[in-house]
């Protein structure tokens, strides 16, 4: 990767010595493929995705399920479905908006937000459980219901 970034500056240098127009494009690409991936590196798009639709979350705080039961909701909150959420006893409120397979075996990878979470697994399992600050004691999660 350091090679590429290399030869790319120096083609920059040549084309910027001769007054070449492509000198500016070849300047301005690398800084817009940086920046991109700086930005989906740090979930930019999530979090500001989030920040638009964080009060319908914490209006659905006022009434979570009872118990560690996961419960139906099925309802789109502006851009994400949310097809279930639980009040987990050891701590959080937890939206689901995300599932998919781990591509080993029948388990399933769960993601979404979850308000003030604990720290030792969700009601969609503990497996490979992650947690990502946004914003106040708002995380998004991911975690698996693999065993641990």
């Amino acid at each position: 990767m350091a090679v590429l970034g290399l030869v790319w500056m120096r083609v920059v240098i040549i084309a910027w010595r001769r007054r070449q127009r492509m000198g500016l494009v070849a300047l301005v690409v690398p800084l817009l493929v940086v920046g991109t991936c700086g930005m989906l590196k740090l979930y930019i798009s999530r979090r500001v995705a989030f920040a638009f639709c964080r009060a319908e979350f914490e209006r659905r705080l006022a009434a979570p399920p009872a118990g560690a039961h996961l419960a139906d909701l099925r309802q789109r909150i502006r851009p994400f479905f949310v097809d279930s959420w639980a009040a987990d006893p050891r701590g959080g409120v937890f939206f689901r908006t995300g599932t998919g397979y781990d591509g080993i075996g029948p388990d399933t990878v769960s993601s979404g937000f979850v308000h003030r979470p604990n720290m030792h697994g969700t009601p969609f399992g503990a497996a490979g459980y992650r947690l990502e600050h946004l914003q106040g004691d708002w995380y998004w999660f991911r975690a698996s219901d693999d065993w641990n």
